[in-house]
């Protein structure tokens, strides 16, 4: 009977870029036995827009790789950031399979974890504070990514609202 399942390593073949995600998934026994080879492309991590904030330093991330176990979590995370809490939840991640004419729900057998890469594409020091860029999500099974989300951010010093005339 199968146990869970495991993102099936690609085959590399030099023109494919080894960090994409991978959507192919063995459904796996006992043994290592791999019973089916299932296609998923519909997971979610679901987050804001974006993340806009007003502060004078640059955006850290408190912990920027999160580990769950064996387990996808299914309620709202907070990643703690140094400008408060980010919302983080994900979506579409059960893995259903029909074996002997009934429906189970697989669990991965490898750890799952939530990356969370902050990509800066500019930052001013002076006169004011300034830095934006790209917050990238990468949610994995063992060491391969099946999911990627990216949202922009955001961080401007207070006060330049401070001097705009009205």
């Amino acid at each position: 009977m199968p146990i869970g399942y495991s993102p099936k390593v690609p085959k590399i073949s030099g023109t494919e870029d080894v960090l994409s995600e991978v959507t192919t998934l063995q459904v796996l026994g006992l043994e290592g036995l791999v019973f089916d080879e299932i296609e998923k492309t519909d997971w979610k991590i679901i987050t804001p827009s974006e993340f806009s904030v007003k502060g004078k330093e640059p955006l850290s991330i408190g912990n920027n790789v999160l580990e769950f176990g064996m387990k996808i979590p299914n309620s709202l995370l907070e990643i703690g950031t140094n400008y408060g809490a980010l919302p983080v939840v994900f979506g579409n991640t059960t893995v259903s399979y029909q074996y002997a004419k009934q429906d189970i729900e697989l669990d991965p057998l490898d750890e799952v974890r939530l990356l969370i890469n902050i990509k800066e594409s500019e930052r001013q020091e002076t006169p004011t504070f300034f830095q934006y860029g790209e917050l990238e999500f990468v949610l994995t099974i063992g060491d391969l990514p099946i999911k990627r989300h990216s949202i922009n951010f955001f961080v401007i010093d207070p006060s330049i609202n401070k001097n705009k005339e009205v």
